[in-house]
């Protein structure tokens, strides 16, 4: 049996998202399901589950560093890969690939190099695969196909507070949303830590509201599916409703827009005047409500 492996061992759900197209084109041109070996905090396993691409998501332990370097090398052997794609810059992967006598390893290289990671991909996949025309495509496929209902996504969730619009925008922004959108249900996307947030949110707009907070990845995509579109921080939710066919506008004021430009259905709001954000901006907050609105207003028939 032919058996295709891909690693892909960047902690984020967004991370996953970005590098979904490429594992599809891989599995494509090798007219093979594929193998990822990820980081559980990718929750991989959760949005992946009815992929057809996909034969099985493999979690690693990063804790132990040599615990890890045994794992690694113990399932190497024992899945008896023909192949191995890895998508980051790497030199135990390389290794332990080649004491497992995997005969194709495919790696970015040894020392990381500081590179746009959608554009990286892009190349290294076309090189691989040896076509240069290669049109990644970006989905999530899920159990169940549900009709377009009235639902908007609000994410108020981040990876930390310089990724965060401040609360007051999000309730201001959803009081507005209510007036132009009547008879929709507002979903508030975050994790635990937003709980009490999203508390307040609901609080102030009345009925017709659903938290994330409490609920896994699994029971939220069936909550999100058939939205009307995304509308909050650049966070996992943002790259998983763009994923599922959503318009998605992200609200980017401390992280580059490159990081979701594999994706069309991910519009990125900057602070007005702003053609470029980068890391370390801390600009969320010169983000206005007014400005969001009439974004998605543009690029929304109401």
């Amino acid at each position: 049996v032919m058996s295709i492996c891909v690693v892909q061992t960047r902690p984020g759900i967004g991370d996953m998202c970005v590098f979904l197209p490429y594992i599809h084109l891989i599995a494509k041109e090798k007219k093979e399901k594929v193998t990822i070996i990820a980081k559980a905090r990718s929750r991989a396993k959760d949005f992946l589950e009815h992929d057809p691409y996909v034969l099985k998501v493999i979690y690693i332990d990063e804790k132990n560093k040599k615990k890890n370097k045994i794992d690694i090398l113990k399932i190497l052997l024992k899945e008896r890969f023909k192949e191995i794609y890895i998508l980051q810059f790497d030199v135990k992967f390389y290794f332990l690939s080649k004491l497992a006598r995997i005969k194709k390893i495919y790696k970015y290289g040894f020392r990381k190099k500081n590179v746009s990671i959608t554009e990286f991909i892009n190349k290294k996949t076309s090189e691989w695969l040896n076509n240069h025309q290669i049109k990644p495509t970006c989905k999530i496929y899920l159990g169940a196909n549900i009709k377009k209902n009235k639902k908007i996504v609000i994410g108020i969730g981040g990876s930390g507070a310089n990724k965060k619009w401040p609360l007051k925008n999000f309730i201001d922004l959803a009081l507005c949303l209510k007036k132009i959108y009547q008879n929709y249900t507002i979903i508030i996307a975050g994790g635990e830590e937003e709980k009490k947030d999203a508390n307040k949110i609901s609080k102030i707009i009345g009925e017709n509201t659903i938290s994330l907070c409490e609920m896994n990845i699994k029971q939220s995509l069936e909550k999100i599916n058939g939205s009307s579109f995304y509308i909050g921080n650049d966070t996992g939710f943002m790259h998983l409703c763009g994923s599922i066919g959503m318009k998605s506008f992200g609200l980017f004021g401390d992280t580059p827009i490159n990081y979701a430009s594999y994706n069309n259905l991910i519009l990125p709001i900057m602070p007005e005047g702003k053609t470029m954000i980068s890391h370390e901006d801390q600009s969320m907050h010169l983000i206005s409500v007014d400005h969001v609105l009439s974004t998605i207003k543009k690029n929304l028939a109401t």
